[in-house]
């Protein structure tokens, strides 16, 4: 099995990706894990289209 690089990454990178998708997708990663669950919180670009 490939090993899970994303999950090595710290919170404030996870964010940063994150901000370069629509807010509503970012959201719905909550359900990846806790982790993923407080990391789009922190988000700090707002797309509400």
């Amino acid at each position: 099995m490939a090993a899970d690089r994303i999950s090595e990454l710290p919170d404030p990178i996870l964010s940063h990706i994150l901000s370069f998708i629509p807010t509503k997708l970012a959201a719905t990663t909550s359900i990846l894990s806790k982790r993923w669950k407080s990391v789009w919180h922190s988000v700090l670009t707002l797309d509400f289209d």
